[in-house]
């Protein structure tokens, strides 16, 4: 089936067994809420990482991208993408190989990844790493160019050397004379991994509880559960450990082990908290309609403080040593300590105001108000615009994400 769509947009399934493209070089950040943990990523590199994510353990891919996908110092999208898959070889292109095609002048990367079987260890990753171009320093500072292409210098169908650019001399891969592209790029692309081979489909997927369509993740992807989160399953109280969900033991009758009664039903009813905070952050962060959620939010901690009091429940205890005269203060929290295990427990003692005084409390802002805005992707139309962004994301200069915002090359002294 053929579609022409925004790729941004577009569901894809993940059982492909082949990607093959051509990501559009652009210094757009992509910020989409279906995939949190590509936030931030430019928009080439973006199109690398879920193309990847969508193919079938073992399938295979194929890209033209930009040279900064590999050069660039800031390895965070080269790190990414090693997370699941390896590089199986490169073939760098000189400046204008594409320019009757693509009207394009810009060094240019054929790249080839494989992505891992469950439980594959990963091959070589010198590829996410930068190094200096031998002999390179005209007094400017060294060329950086990334360690594969050192390593391979046979992949390298040019000469590394300096170039003029928009943003003044830069790195090029310059044309060699005698040079065939037409055999050479065919002879550069039968050197990577020529014994690789696509290898049937087995069953590759992570067994867990079903969760009620729940994700289990990092923070970072934006998944709804996390390593000690807390759940229900069935009526069940689970909890994800080693990434798996298990049923959490709970004491019955003169039993010594699990968790005592009552911390089980302050956690069951603290779950409904936690996911109702969490929707609302979430479809704030993603700039759509919360109202719902925070409808919904009201009646869980209306639901838990009707029969345990407030979330942030103090209770002061103070002893005064007979001896010395000396008082020690202590302080339990009994609704939030049950709770203390699962990673979100700071977001749901957050969201009430809590008088320690009278010890109670009332809905904080998140229950009513806005509390966070979705990010806007900011336009990058010159190294002043980069350095704004920067000074805004970082609160100080970083040359090599100002780099890779204008799309040119740090040079190092």
């Amino acid at each position: 089936m053929d579609q022409s769509e925004d790729f941004t947009k577009a569901t894809l399934a993940s059982d492909y067994d082949l990607a093959i493209g051509n990501p559009p070089f652009s210094n757009r950040l992509v910020n989409t809420p279906e995939q949190r943990d590509l936030r931030g990523f430019s928009l080439h590199d973006w199109f690398l990482a879920r193309s990847l994510s969508a193919l079938r353990p073992g399938g295979f891919a194929a890209f033209v991208t930009s040279r900064h996908t590999l050069d660039k110092s800031e390895p965070k999208a080269r790190r990414h993408i090693a997370e699941e898959a390896d590089l199986l070889g490169a073939v760098r292109l000189p400046a204008g190989a594409m320019s009757a095609e693509a009207g394009t002048e810009v060094v240019l990367d054929l790249l080839v990844f494989r992505k891992r079987m469950i439980g594959e260890l990963p091959g070589d990753q010198a590829w996410l790493e930068t190094a200096v171009v031998p002999d390179s320093d005209e007094g400017r500072g060294p060329l950086w160019i990334n360690r594969y292409f050192l390593d391979n210098p046979a992949q390298v169908l040019g000469q590394h050397g300096w170039a003029g650019s928009q943003f003044g001399l830069d790195y090029c891969c310059l044309p060699v004379a005698g040079v065939d592209l037409q055999t050479a790029l065919p002879e550069a692309l039968a050197r990577i991994a020529p014994e690789s081979r696509f290898l049937p489909p087995v069953e590759q997927r992570i067994t867990r509880p079903e969760l009620d369509g729940l994700s289990v993740g990092t923070a970072a992807s934006g998944a709804d559960l996390k390593e000690g989160s807390y759940y229900l399953h069935n009526r069940v109280l689970h909890q994800v450990i080693g990434g798996a969900g298990q049923e959490v033991p709970i004491r019955k009758g003169e039993q010594k082990d699990g968790l005592f009664q009552k911390h089980a039903r302050i956690i069951e009813a603290m779950i409904p908290v936690r996911d109702a905070a969490k929707a609302v952050l979430r479809a704030q962060m993603d700039n759509q309609p919360f109202g719902r959620h925070q409808h919904r939010l009201r009646q869980a901690w209306q639901s838990f403080t009707r029969q345990f009091g407030p979330i942030n429940l103090t209770n002061t205890t103070v002893r005064v040593n007979a001896t010395t005269g000396e008082e020690t203060e202590s302080r339990r929290r009994p609704n939030l300590q049950p709770f203390y295990d699962d990673p979100d427990v700071w977001l749901v003692s957050s969201i009430e105001e809590y008088d320690e005084a009278t010890q109670t409390a009332r809905p904080g802002p998140l229950f009513t108000e806005r509390v966070i805005h979705a990010p806007i992707e900011p336009e990058i139309h010159s190294a002043h615009d980069a350095l704004a962004v920067c000074l805004h994301d970082l609160g100080r200069v970083d040359l090599p994400l100002i780099a890779e915002l204008t799309g040119s090359s740090v040079m190092r002294r």
